[in-house]
């Protein structure tokens, strides 16, 4: 079975504070914007549907308090999707902003496990492949790829990964995608990735393709090609 597991994106703040001043100077903007009966057509939502149709599973969970999120209860719900992952399945990430910063972090906190040690601590229940954040061994093998879209890398409650090492041993099964015009994550995160994780794929987006966040596309082409091979 092949599994999309996609973490949508969010807000974090340091303090309390921090948030309430957000939402005095951008939110109530943004909440004030007329109401459309227009449905929007969004690539996420579409990426998804192909998926479905074409390979099998696909998990996009609700993360807890999206706009003054918190890493400790995104990972409770992301490890609780990832109990329903079998040894036999192949599993592609895809990290959009916060979710991103959220994926980097993860993958520094998960540590290889030896065969028997993974077994030993998952006990007989046979449920997953994730129990106490391990992985049966080779865990890394049935990631098939890890799509960080216009990531950050420290944000608010989610900070910055300690270290990079389990990603860079996928070398280019990682993947990072990013516009020049991106007003929200600067671009130079982007090429910190590439510095960090050299042996990742880069997606980059010069300014006149406008993708910016990644928030006004009805249709990812380049995303979709890269996971069906199109």
């Amino acid at each position: 079975m092949k599994t999309l597991i996609f973490v949508e994106g969010g807000m974090s703040f340091s303090t309390y504070e921090e948030y309430l001043s957000w939402l005095q100077s951008e939110y109530i903007e943004w909440s004030s914007v007329p109401y459309s009966p227009e449905p929007k057509k969004k690539w996420k939502q579409k990426l998804a549907r192909e998926w479905i149709e074409k390979w099998g599973i696909v998990y996009m969970p609700e993360m807890p308090c999206d706009l003054d999120a918190k890493y400790n209860e995104w990972k409770i719900v992301f490890e609780w999707v990832l109990s329903k992952i079998t040894p036999d399945d192949e599993v592609t990430f895809v990290g959009h902003s916060l979710g991103g910063n959220f994926l980097l972090k993860y993958f520094s906190d998960v540590s290889i496990t030896r065969e028997d040690e993974a077994i030993q601590s998952s006990g007989d229940t046979g449920h997953g492949l994730f129990r106490t954040s391990q992985w049966r061994k080779p865990w890394y093998n049935q990631v098939s790829q890890i799509h960080l879209v216009a990531a950050c890398v420290s944000e608010g409650n989610f900070t910055a990964p300690e270290n990079y090492d389990i990603l860079k041993n996928m070398w280019n099964r990682v993947h990072v995608w990013h516009a020049e015009d991106d007003t929200l994550v600067p671009f130079a995160t982007a090429k910190f990735l590439e510095k960090t994780l050299p042996d990742a794929e880069t997606h980059f987006f010069e300014h006149e393709r406008g993708y910016g966040h990644f928030f006004p596309l009805a249709v990812f082409s380049e995303l979709e090609w890269e996971i069906f091979g199109k």
